[in-house]
């Protein structure tokens, strides 16, 4: 049976963001509303708005006001430079406005190039109606900032990109682009951020080489890009960023374990990383012994593989690893006892493998749990006390085992600690027996 109660969304999906949208708080904490902008730049806005068809979220109703109000540093959207006047920083992604997609329709027009102090575009989340990623782009100079994420672009990237050699921060991701050669982004060396996810890279042999020679490279995301799986034997591990720290390769069906060549040999690499995902990637046989060098690691996703045989034990000696993801493998054997060494676990899922035996009692050891799956496994046995004791716990799924003992006692166990907490737990098809008893209702 599952029993479903509110629960809070994992905080985990949106760290990316979270560092794109950084350095726009910080812009806006330098603006100063008495300040006017110039009134080239402001015409050079309104006519942006006029190339709008559709504005669905009122993000630009602010825009055209009174010449005497401050002119358009008051605009939504608009940050000035509190010294100059100047338009430094546009921000028009429709996420940012409470909607998910498309707040604005219509087309991008090179009036833009008028704003020659622009650092920061974003005109992310919003539907530019299939038109492809206008070339004038490439001459803001003083660029440092672009998100041109889920807008509705297609065609190429043009390769004029290569210009914008102030830009830390590239999202382009889930557009309907054609991309052949990533040439370009060897050239944009202050790059600290890419997403390109979402964009068809089949024919990108070189992709591995381009990023990892990118000196400042600290964020890739590059899901669901069909990126080739094999490794070249002519790739120069030396080379590789040693300042990557956030990496995303998910859903890309490689297939080979070569990518673990470059992610082990790479010492900057393998000593630095602290967030990678590589889920639904069809990676067979055992876990890599090599993940044991990566002390680092806080979160990793190995989910919707093909790995099989036990869960390493060296687990236990990767002590800052707070997320841990082994679902939809061909896992087997029992949870290793290493986990009770991993105090800073907060997310462990081991959910849709072939792992057995009974639920080991020092689970209560990791204290700082608030997500636990250990469903469609074969455990067997009594649910252990000592889980009631992770006080931290919001999300608890224990569904398709064979696990067995009277509900009644069950929801003892949990109401020990963990009720304080705890918004879903499932146990659903298992051997228990019994009712559910009314102190369900202290949850």
């Amino acid at each position: 049976m599952i029993i479903p109660l509110p629960i809070k969304i994992s905080q985990h999906h949106l760290c990316f963001l979270s560092i794109l949208w950084l350095f726009l708080a910080i812009l806006s904490h330098a603006t100063q509303y008495n300040i006017e902008c110039i009134r080239e730049e402001r015409e050079a806005l309104l006519q942006f708005k006029r190339g709008i068809q559709e504005d669905h979220c009122g993000i630009l109703s602010s825009w055209g006001g009174h010449e005497d109000d401050g002119g358009c540093c008051k605009w939504r959207g608009i940050i000035c430079n509190n010294l100059t006047g100047h338009v430094m920083a546009i921000n028009l992604g429709g996420i940012e406005a409470g909607n998910d997609h498309h707040c604005l329709e219509g087309r991008v027009t090179t009036s833009l190039l008028k704003l020659k102090h622009l650092k920061y575009l974003d005109l992310s989340f919003n539907n530019f109606l299939g038109q492809p990623i206008p070339n004038f782009i490439s001459s803001l100079a003083n660029l440092e900032h672009l998100n041109l994420s889920n807008s509705g672009f297609t065609g190429k990237i043009p390769h004029e990109f290569g210009n914008l050699s102030h830009l830390t921060s590239l999202d382009l991701s889930n557009n309907k682009l054609v991309v052949k050669s990533l040439g370009w982004l060897s050239r944009l060396t202050s790059l600290s951020v890419v997403n390109l996810s979402d964009i068809d890279l089949s024919e990108v042999q070189d992709w591995l080489q381009i990023v990892t020679n990118l000196p400042f490279l600290e964020v890739l995301k590059m899901d669901s890009c069909y990126l080739p799986s094999t490794i070249p034997s002519s790739l120069s591990y030396k080379n590789s960023s040693s300042t990557l720290r956030f990496l995303s390769l998910a859903y890309n069906s490689f297939g080979d374990p070569s990518i673990f060549q470059w992610l082990f040999n790479s010492s900057g690499v393998s000593t630095h990383l602290v967030h990678l995902d590589l889920c639904d990637n069809s990676l067979p046989g055992s876990i890599p012994s090599g993940f044991r060098k990566m002390h680092s690691l806080s979160y990793l996703d190995l989910s919707s593989n093909a790995f099989e045989g036990h869960i390493p034990n060296y687990f236990g000696d990767m002590h800052s690893l707070s997320h841990l993801d082994l679902s939809a493998n061909n896992l087997s054997g029992s949870i290793s006892s290493c986990f009770k060494n991993m105090q800073s676990l907060s997310y462990l899922d081991v959910s849709g493998n072939l792992l057995g035996g009974q639920i080991p009692e020092m689970i209560s050891s990791l204290k700082h749990l608030i997500h636990l799956d250990l469903s469609w496994n074969n455990f067997h046995g009594r649910v252990p006390k000592t889980i009631g004791k992770l006080c931290s716990l919001q999300f608890l799924e224990l569904s398709y085992n064979n696990l067995t003992g009277d509900l009644t006692d069950v929801i003892q166990i949990l109401s020990v600690c963990s009720h304080k907490s705890l918004r879903f737990f499932g146990l659903e098809n298992n051997h228990f027996w019994g009712t559910i008893p009314n102190t369900i209702e202290t949850f």
